[in-house]
């Protein structure tokens, strides 16, 4: 690894820290609509069961 590379890789990690401290806000965000479940469910044709299964959750979530 190179010098510059080295210190962009430092420079990024010391800008996590920030974030992570609360001193920095991140630079971009990122928003999604709540997926509607049960019909995705049933486009897939699975049962709840499977889709559980398929999406590692417990059924009664």
């Amino acid at each position: 690894m190179d010098e510059q590379h080295f210190n962009e890789l430092v420079t990024s990690i010391k800008q996590a820290g920030q974030f992570l401290r609360g001193k920095n806000k991140p630079s971009r965000t990122f928003s999604f609509d709540k997926p509607d479940v049960k019909t995705i469910r049933e486009k897939t044709g699975l049962s709840q069961m499977q889709f559980a299964y398929l999406i590692e959750v417990k059924v009664k979530t």
